[in-house]
């Protein structure tokens, strides 16, 4: 019976797919400066580090999780794929960053860290989301061949709005088609259940909202609306680990959050 209830594990890794709006509007400013696409990429840096920093056993990280990334514009692309020990042994580059650590005493130091980095930001072109859940649902079903038993995959699309693609002359929606698609891929199941998407909507507001389940939750924009019509209701067997990461789950709360801070966006991974 699926209940989302199988541990990932090195016999039964999970298997998380992050889909990245690279469209052209993902070059406006964001949050104190910074672009969304900058914060987005920035925020999949660091998760992805510390997935593997969680996974470390000995001088390298056990593979519970395979992940893949798909970056789309006007057209979709997977960016990388593979366990994460073959992401801790071919990031693109490292960067040194600043980081706040408890120094012992109940307060903070700031210290220089190593960061790996494997994406790199960009933003060009339209946004094509039925593209890249094209590539989610092959890599699903390819998945699934090999990997019955294990957990129940999890995509999580990051996007700054609602989909459209370039007909040759000038961009136009294409909601239903992709709405058709993630739906298709939600109604996929294994033994554990079915397929989940989460969404995070990237657009600078004061009307953050964190797991709605109330449409009425939502604030009056075309993007925040569509995300959370294609989002999955988070299962019961979550709402632990949402707790633990300091979300609150409602009766039929979705894996959604709207106008995403990157506090928000590293929980909403983190837990998923």
């Amino acid at each position: 019976m699926a209940n989302y209830e199988k541990q990932w594990s090195s016999a039964n890794p999970g298997f998380l797919i992050i889909m990245l709006d690279q469209s052209g509007s993902m070059g406006e400013e964001y949050i104190d400066g910074e672009s969304k696409a900058s914060f987005a990429s920035k925020v999949i840096n660091n998760v992805i580090g510390a997935i593997i920093d969680k996974n470390y056993s000995g001088d390298k990280p056990k593979d519970r999780c395979f992940i893949a990334v798909i970056g789309y514009a006007t057209e979709a692309k997977l960016l990388k794929h593979g366990f994460i020990s073959e992401f801790a042994a071919q990031p693109l580059r490292h960067e040194i960053i600043k980081k706040k650590m408890s120094n012992g005493a109940g307060g903070f130091i700031e210290v220089e860290v190593n960061m790996p980095i494997w994406f790199e930001q960009e933003a060009n072109g339209v946004t094509n989301m039925a593209a890249a859940f094209k590539i989610a649902a092959q890599l699903i079903n390819d998945y699934f061949k090999a990997n019955s038993a294990s957990p129940a995959p999890i995509i999580i699309n990051i996007s700054d709005g609602a989909p459209c693609i370039w007909n040759g002359t000038e961009a136009v929606w294409n909601l239903d088609e992709t709405k058709k698609m993630a739906q298709s891929i939600m109604a996929t199941s294994c033994e554990d259940g079915n397929v989940l998407i989460f969404n995070a909507h990237i657009e600078a507001s004061s009307f953050n909202v964190q797991l709605p389940n109330d449409r009425n939750m939502l604030p009056n924009d075309d993007g925040a609306h569509f995300l959370f019509d294609i989002s999955s209701v988070i299962p019961d067997s979550y709402k632990k680990a949402a707790d633990k990461s300091g979300l609150k789950v409602k009766d039929g709360s979705k894996g959604c959050m709207i106008s995403c801070d990157a506090e928000g966006l590293v929980k909403l991974i983190d837990f998923g």
